[in-house]
Parts: structure tokens; sequence; C-alpha cells
């Protein structure tokens, strides 16, 4: 049997996230002064520790949660701020 190349992206992820995301994007400078440790403790009644999938974690859903939110708004404010904003 012979060997096939192929062109195909590595299945794992050898570094962390954090290495892939610019220090100037906006997450990353969120991350830098948002605290969430709090959540978990304040959200943990919400989740049943023996039944059931696991659930997401509350922090890492609030992160999600932010990442789609938050580079639309960065887009939104920099376009009224110059003044062309759509009608």
């Amino acid at each position: 049997m012979g060997y096939k190349g192929r062109d195909q992206l590595e299945l794992f992820i050898t570094k962390s996230l954090w290495q892939l995301v610019p220090e100037d994007h906006v997450l990353a400078r969120v991350d830098r002064v948002l605290d969430l440790g709090w959540l978990r403790e304040e959200v943990a009644d919400c989740y049943c520790e023996d039944n059931g999938r696991p659930g997401i974690d509350p922090e890492v859903a609030v992160r999600l949660m932010l990442d789609d939110v938050l580079p639309a708004s960065t887009v939104l404010i920099s376009t009224t701020s110059t003044g062309s904003r759509r009608r």
C-alpha cells in the first residue's frame, strides 16, 4: 500500500487558542478586564450534577455570546462615530 498525500488541516490544535487571537482583538481586550470567576457559583443551582449530559461551562457560554455580539457592536460604533450611518 502506498502513501497518499492529503492537504488536510491538523485534527488537533497543539497550542493554546489564545495564541491564535491577536492582542488587539476586541475579545482579547475584554478578557484582560472581564472577570467571570463569580459566575459559576452564581448559577450552580441551575445545573444538575448527576442527571443528564454535562452543561456548558457558564463562563464559556458568556464568552461565546460576547464573541457574537462584540465584533458587530464595534463595527456599529465605528460607523456611527464617523457619521456614515445607513438610512
